[in-house]
């Protein structure tokens, strides 16, 4: 109804910012975006990008990890109700939005995050170990996490220990209970932990199990920081957490 009273000259300065949100519509339906369509018609707006199918794309579906900046995007085929599963991008464990195709690869834009753009391989159909992102226009190169990780034995003599949460000074574990490692948070009351699913010697899965009584993230990765082949400490990365340090306390 507010399109509708509003001048020519206003629809088409409002037509930039309708298509910037028809494109980033969220996983689901959106009957907010369907008005904006009906009012802005295709001669003021560019028509919607619909989402990609994943079959036949399992060249790019996996985990892709920096080293540099403990990023963690994935590439994976998302159910949807009713249609067939569409491809889309998950930031550290948590699915932001649907990818569709765009000259220079595929982009995903959700309002949560922003932008981030998947450029083609060089050699399209291939199985590329190494894939460039650009997130928020900063151009970064991942690489192809193993389909298969490791086992909790095979990385929790290294990890096992108290480390320092320093934003809330508090000490938090690693800990191997019935053959799983979590981060045990060490909640004042009830018992809050992160499950640990190892996709690398330098990279884990986070799933928040348990209550929720400190503001943490109920899902995301963990980096494994060396110095020298030893390890300092952890860095805790989710959608909305960057850089949360973790580190590593003096074995007495």
């Amino acid at each position: 109804a507010l399109f509708a009273v509003l001048p020519v000259t206003a629809q088409e300065q409002a037509a930039p910012v309708a298509a910037q949100l028809a494109n980033a519509a969220s996983l689901r339906d959106s009957t907010a975006l369907q008005v904006i369509d009906s009012v802005l018609t295709d001669a003021v707006l560019p028509p919607v990008i619909a989402p990609l199918s994943a079959e036949g794309r399992d060249d790019l579906i996996g985990r892709w990890y920096s080293p540099s900046s403990h990023r963690l995007f994935g590439i994976v085929s998302h159910p949807v109700e009713g249609k067939a599963p569409t491809l889309a991008l998950s930031v550290h464990q948590q699915v932001m939005g649907v990818l569709k195709s765009t000259d220079a690869g595929l982009r995903m834009t959700s309002p949560a995050h922003g932008a981030i753009e998947v450029l083609s391989p060089a050699d399209a159909g291939s199985q590329p170990e190494q894939l460039d992102f650009t997130d928020s226009g900063h151009l970064e190169r991942f690489t192809r996490l193993p389909d298969t990780g490791l086992a909790a034995a095979d990385l929790a003599t290294e990890i096992m220990g108290d480390y320092h949460y320093a934003d809330l000074n508090r000490k938090v574990s690693v800990i191997l209970d019935d053959g799983v490692l979590y981060l045990d948070l060490h909640p004042p009351y009830g018992q809050s932990r992160l499950r640990l699913e190892i996709f690398s010697a330098d990279v884990c899965g986070l799933k928040l199990t348990g209550s929720f009584p400190i503001p943490v993230p109920t899902a995301g990765s963990l980096s494994v920081i060396r110095d020298k082949g030893l390890v300092t400490g952890l860095m805790l990365n989710s959608a909305r957490t960057r850089d949360l340090w973790l580190e590593r306390c003096a074995v007495k």
